[in-house]
C-alpha cells in the first residue's frame, strides 16, 4: 500500500501530468456531463423538438458519438505516419470541441439557425470529438515508465469523473437560476450561460496546454 500511495504521489507531482489533466478532464466534462443528462432538455427547450423528434436526434448524436470512438486510434495513428503526433492530433480535436460548445452556446440565443440539421449537426461534431480525447492517454502513459501506466490511467480517470459529476450538478443549479418557461421547461438564457461556462472551462484548460512548457521525463 506504500509504494502505490507513492506512486501515485510521484504522478500527481509530475508537471506533465497536469499539463495534459486539465484539459482531458474539461473535455470530458463537457462530453459525458452534458450529453447523458442535458442534450434531451436542450433539443425540448431550445430547438422545440418533440419526444419523437428528440429520439431521432439523439439516437443520430449517439451515431457520431460511436463513429468518434471506432476511429479515433485508428485516425490518431494514421497522421502519426504523416508525421503529426497524437499530442498535436488530441489538441487541434479539442479545438473542434471548443467550437462545437461555442456553436450550441449562440443557439439558444438565436445567434445561429436552430433547426433540425443544424441541431444534429452541432450535437454530432460536439459528441464525435468529444471521443478524440482518448487520443490523451497514450500521450500521458507512454510518459512514464510501465509499472506506472495502470495508475496513471487511474489518477486521470478518478478526477475526471469527479469533474463529470461536478459539472453535471453545475449546469443544471445554472438552469435553476432562471424562471421556467411557460411549458414547464428551463429558459434558453440558462442553457447560454451554462454552455459559455463549460466553454469557459475548455478554452482556459487549452490555453493552459499550449502555453505549458512541462515535458514528458525520460522513460
Amino acid at each position: 500500500m506504500a509504494e502505490q500511495i507513492a506512486a501515485v504521489r510521484e504522478i500527481l507531482r509530475d508537471g506533465f501530468f497536469w499539463r495534459i489533466t486539465p484539459m482531458f478532464t474539461a473535455s470530458q466534462a463537457a462530453f459525458i456531463g452534458i450529453q447523458t443528462l442535458w442534450i434531451g432538455p436542450w433539443l425540448r427547450d431550445v430547438a422545440g423538438q418533440d419526444a419523437t423528434t428528440r429520439g431521432t436526434s439523439m439516437m443520430l448524436v449517439t451515431v457520431a458519438m460511436t463513429v468518434g470512438f471506432m476511429t479515433s486510434g485508428m485516425t490518431a495513428g494514421a497522421l502519426a505516419k504523416r508525421g503529426i503526433s497524437n499530442m498535436a492530433a488530441a489538441t487541434w480535436s479539442m479545438v473542434g470541441l471548443l467550437l462545437a460548445t461555442l456553436c450550441l452556446t449562440v443557439m439558444p440565443l438565436g445567434l445561429l439557425p436552430v433547426n433540425a440539421a443544424s441541431t444534429v449537426l452541432a450535437w454530432g461534431v460536439f459528441a464525435f470529438l468529444g471521443t478524440y480525447a482518448i487520443i490523451f492517454f497514450p500521450v500521458l502513459t507512454s510518459a512514464y515508465p510501465l509499472h506506472l501506466s495502470g495508475r496513471v490511467t487511474t489518477s486521470l480517470n478518478f478526477i475526471m469523473f469527479v469533474t463529470v459529476f461536478l459539472t453535471q450538478w453545475g449546469f443544471g443549479r445554472v438552469l435553476d437560476a432562471w424562471p421556467r418557461t411557460a411549458a414547464g421547461g428551463y429558459a434558453s438564457t440558462g442553457y447560454a450561460i451554462a454552455c459559455a461556462i463549460v466553454a469557459g472551462m475548455l478554452a482556459v484548460t487549452l490555453a493552459w496546454l499550449l502555453v505549458s512548457r512541462a515535458q514528458p521525463r525520460q522513460v
